[in-house]
């Protein structure tokens, strides 16, 4: 295949397919972070738990970036608290900007932007925005492909 057969790379807000977004004149596997946030911006809530979630797509799978990692905006409103959940997958997240606190198993750890969050898996975790005033968002990693593919992956609202 040739770059120019390839389609684009794409966004998905995890339930609202109208906030799917093509790029014009774009290389795969790029994904420029003006149209993220763009995209992002014109989504509302879609997941009680997380806030604003935004899956990157691969463009010729449909599926995720990775075949084993999947990557996300997630976008906090102000003001924002979570559901408490808990996923049999471990999650990575980068504070891009905002401050807030993740309630973890017993724990609960307050972090601001430039700060990295590794949450362990089957941990009781709930996303809160500190902020009345302005939006956190996190750049999110984690495994759901992979243990997806082999059967092991749970969530749970608790």
């Amino acid at each position: 295949r040739t770059q120019a057969d390839i389609e684009p790379p794409r966004y998905r807000s995890r339930s609202v397919s109208a906030h799917q977004m093509k790029l014009q004149d774009s290389r795969p596997y790029r994904y420029p972070w003006k149209m993220m946030k763009e995209n992002f911006e014109k989504a509302e809530v879609n997941d009680p738990a997380l806030g604003i979630c935004v899956d990157y797509i691969n463009p010729l799978t449909g599926g995720s970036v990775l075949s084993t990692i999947s990557c996300r905006v997630q976008v906090m409103p102000p003001g924002f608290e979570g559901g408490v959940i808990r996923t049999t997958a471990s999650e990575i997240a980068f504070v891009v900007e905002g401050y807030g606190s993740v309630d973890c198993g017993q724990s609960s750890l307050d972090w601001g932007e430039r700060v990295t969050i590794a949450l362990p898996n089957w941990t009781k975790r709930r996303w809160i925005n500190r902020s009345r005033r302005d939006r956190a968002v996190l750049f999110v990693l984690d495994d759901t492909p992979i243990l997806s593919a082999f059967g092991f992956l749970r969530e749970e609202n608790c």
